[in-house]
């Protein structure tokens, strides 16, 4: 038999059964996935007939895309699932199990390919007030066999040091640990900030670790430097931050390294015909904030006073958007912000508070607070990761560097190239 495209309407506020996706009774009728009665036009083709030949369904497949996908083949992948179209609500999906949730019934959507997933639809629209997160490992290929409107917002930010998915391919440098000194025990040290993770910019460097008596400081995890992929083929996402540095281990009082946070994700949005951003939609890549260092209470000429490094702020991810057409709103936002570094310790005196993410604004997501030693800003627009700050207190923990923005690619085959809308970092455009 052979099955057409049909129309899911996942509506948050109603029930959906899955089973009614698709229409088994082979007359053709309308398929509605809600439970409201409204009747929404959902039509599905004609179910009679035979199938066509697979080098039929090949030659028509190759004939219809008049550009070469990147990332991807889209007449080689599994089955093209009927049209989606996402009403206002919060939506999660997970790529690697095809698992959408957010109505009160879930529902896969197969997906194909391993590294990336690709999810293969005849058609997408997100409405406005539609969010989709986006969770997992694995990086996203949104392939459409059509045409394709949004004005939602679509998800693939890390969260706090969870990298977004294809977000964990690449770390920054840890902080240094902290070192015994051969001397008496009133020389404790503390370990340095871990660095931000590099991408579309430099990460910053992470902020040393304080010592006493004059003995070199620990070292930050170094910078870590932009990488040279400018076309996200092959589609990659964000690099997390580095972990902080340890204390000097002859202190007896138990103490936490910040952890990096986490990278961006890797989403890519492949259009057959035309791809329309409009509204207030947002694509969102950004970096994680770098953990805090946490140590255990103050005693004294134990070494529980002795600070541990802040973690580095995870780098903004990679979006790639390429269609047929492109056009692309003067209100849309594009952002892949890297995230904040840690702050460092010293026996947890003071605020002492993790790195913030990065956001779709201009702002820089700031350093969390340390004792001394606080976190760098995570970078915005063409800036690099800001460095971690030094724990220039005796024994002060050094902070996390700030993560790096990262990539964002626009790919119009024809027409005008899209200009106008907000990017941060600056996209690429064709």
């Amino acid at each position: 038999m052979r099955s057409g495209p049909l129309v899911l309407f996942l509506v948050a506020s109603c029930s959906f059964d899955g089973s009614a996706a698709t229409d088994s009774t082979g007359d053709g009728d309308s398929v509605d996935s809600g439970d409201d009665g409204s009747g929404a036009d959902t039509t599905g083709t004609d179910t009679t007939g035979d199938s066509p030949e697979p080098d039929a369904t090949m030659a028509s497949c190759l004939a219809s895309w008049t550009f070469q996908a990147s990332n991807h083949d889209p007449c080689m992948e599994g089955p093209v699932l009927p049209e989606l179209v996402l009403e206002a609500g919060n939506y999660v999906f997970v790529p690697a199990t095809g698992e959408l949730m957010g109505m009160s019934s879930p529902m896969v959507l197969p997906t194909s390919g391993v590294g990336p997933r690709i999810l293969s639809l005849a058609g997408f629209q997100m409405k406005d007030g539609a969010m989709l997160m986006i969770r997992g490992e694995e990086p996203l290929i949104i392939s459409v066999h059509g045409s394709a409107m949004i004005a939602g917002t679509i998800d693939v930010s890390a969260s706090g040091q969870q990298a977004g998915p294809g977000g964990n391919t690449c770390s920054a440098e840890p902080g240094g640990d902290a070192l015994a000194p051969p001397v008496t025990t009133s020389n404790w040290s503390a370990g340095g900030g871990g660095a931000g993770g590099g991408f579309g910019s430099s990460g910053g460097a992470g902020g040393r670790g304080d010592t006493e008596n004059n003995t070199p400081m620990t070292p930050g995890g170094p910078a870590m430097p932009a990488a040279e992929d400018l076309t996200l083929v092959p589609l990659r996402g964000g690099c997390s931050g580095g972990r902080g540095g340890n204390k000097d281990p002859q202190a007896m009082s138990p103490g936490t390294p910040g952890d990096g946070g986490g990278g961006g994700g890797a989403l890519q949005i492949t259009v057959r015909d035309g791809l329309n951003l409009e509204g207030t939609s947002r694509l969102a890549a950004n970096g994680g904030g770098g953990g805090r260092g946490q140590n255990g209470p103050y005693a004294n000429n134990t070494g529980g006073h002795v600070g541990v490094g802040g973690g580095g702020g995870g780098s903004g991810g990679g979006i790639l958007v390429e269609g047929g057409a492109v056009t692309i709103g003067s209100s849309v936002v594009l952002c892949a912000n890297g995230g904040g570094g840690g702050g460092g310790t010293h026996n947890n005196d003071g605020p002492v508070t993790d790195g913030a993410p990065g956001t779709c604004s201009s702002t820089v997501a700031p350093g969390g607070l340390g004792s001394n030693g606080d976190g760098g800003d995570g970078a915005v627009g063409s800036n690099a990761g800001a460095t971690g700050f030094d724990g220039t207190r005796q024994d002060d923990g050094g902070g996390g560097g700030g993560g790096a923005v990262g990539r964002i690619r626009i790919r119009a085959i024809s027409g005008a190239a899209p200009s106008g809308f907000e990017s941060s970092p600056t996209a690429t455009v064709n």
